[in-house]
């Protein structure tokens, strides 16, 4: 599902003719979904006040593939949390940002999946990693317990699933951390803008 019924997501990618913003584009988790950023709401106003121009994708069943190409494609900023949903990288130009947040216990995937195909796609990767106090995880089994400390540890040992970390985890941004990860992918996307002008 497309949204777009925030005042806070333009139409235009310009602040005015002189001053582009970055597209950002955040890819949106909600419903049945894990791995949900539960304070999206100060992570999409501290990436206005860092200076991008927010648009957020929630894809369904239902969204069209050439809506969401034309939105990715058009973008110079995709950030999202670990997950299916960040396929969508495919339709970023060379020069784009992937911001990828990742969750406890999705280290190995996350990187597998998402940060080595960039350097294929030629394409500018930026991580964010959540700690124990931005889990859900830490509030059902505690800060100081082996599935937040060593997840590996945890799964090889207990012989646990990891569906825990793709399933029963939700988080909650730091938002004055994540600001330098912003600011780190403005710059970037700036550059890319420049570049392509």
């Amino acid at each position: 599902m497309l949204q777009n019924n925030s005042s806070r997501l333009n139409t235009t990618d310009q602040n005015s003719d002189e001053h582009p913003k970055p597209r950002l584009i955040l890819l949106s988790r909600s419903g049945n979904a894990s791995r949900v950023i539960l304070n999206q709401d100060e992570v999409i106003k501290l990436a206005e006040e860092v200076g991008f121009n927010v648009h957020v994708l929630e894809p369904s069943r239902k969204s069209s593939m050439a809506n969401i190409y034309n939105m990715i494609h058009t973008s110079h900023v995709l950030l999202g949390v670990h997950g299916a949903g960040l396929t969508n990288s495919l339709f970023l130009r060379p020069g784009s940002v992937l911001v990828q947040v990742v969750p406890i216990g999705t280290d190995w995937a996350s990187k597998t999946y998402y940060e080595k195909p960039t350097e294929i796609l030629g394409l500018q990767y930026i991580e964010y990693k959540i700690e124990a106090n931005e889990s859900s995880l830490s509030l059902s089994y505690g800060a100081d317990s082996l599935v937040i400390k060593d997840p590996a540890t945890y799964l090889k040992e207990k012989g646990a699933n990891k569906r825990i970390y793709l399933k029963k985890q939700n988080l909650e941004i730091n938002i004055f951390r994540f600001r330098k990860c912003l600011a780190k992918a403005y710059e970037k996307a700036k550059i890319f803008m420049s570049s392509i002008n």
